[in-house]
């Protein structure tokens, strides 16, 4: 009986000296794979970097037709089509061509591609790239953190003070207040909506109370 007990050991010890093998070696295999992976990503720079007027990037974002859109840090709105840089912004010749040149967020419609300064909103338009204001004083005297288009096609603008809602007509449904320094706004898979705060936390949006709770 003895004899038996250290042998099913000996066995029990073999094969687990088997699976540690297995699984050091998968980690390993593993973060060999995270490293070159990282490594790649890092030695391969932007392209369009050489053409930025500055490196002081705040926001990127891709539309529908796949032009990359550049949010700078007091340099305007770059596009880049692939091959060269478009930029929008205010300078001699042009000095209200944007909100502002310090750009936060960019968020996306049907018509316009919306554009969130630190001094309101700027909507350019996607077939002629007219740039038109947002039709709203106090929208236009705010900081803007986020701006988000649900898959209703409700447009959420999100200041430091207040979020506002409106349409695709650019106008204001409602004005939600109860928030301390709202910052980011995001819709998740099932459709539910979710302001983060500086101060004040998560909340999700109650389409039954049209409120955040």
């Amino acid at each position: 009986l003895f004899r038996l007990i250290i042998f099913v050991c000996t066995q029990f010890i073999g094969t687990m000296k088997t699976y540690i093998k297995r699984i050091a070696g998968f980690l390993l295999f593993f973060f060999y794979v995270v490293m070159a992976y990282g490594q790649q990503i890092i030695s391969n720079p932007m392209p369009f970097l050489e053409q930025l007027p500055s490196n002081s990037i705040y926001t990127i974002y891709q539309d529908r037709q796949g032009f990359v859109w550049i949010g700078t840090s007091y340099h305007g709105v770059m596009r880049y089509d692939g091959y060269t840089v478009q930029g929008f912004r205010n300078d001699f010749d042009t000095p209200r061509q944007l909100a502002d040149n310090d750009i936060t967020t960019f968020a996306e419609d049907d018509k316009y591609l919306w554009v969130g300064t630190c001094k309101g909103i700027s909507l350019i338009d996607k077939l002629t790239y007219q740039i038109i204001p947002f039709p709203d004083e106090t929208i236009q005297k705010s900081d803007i953190r986020d701006i988000m288009v649900d898959k209703k096609g409700q447009i959420w603008i999100v200041t430091l003070h207040a979020i506002y809602k409106c349409n695709s007509d650019l106008a204001i449904q409602k004005v939600y207040t109860q928030f301390s320094r709202p910052n980011k706004m995001n819709e998740d898979n099932s459709g539910n909506l979710w302001i983060l705060t500086w101060d004040d936390g998560l909340f999700r949006y109650s389409e039954r109370n049209d409120s955040f709770i």
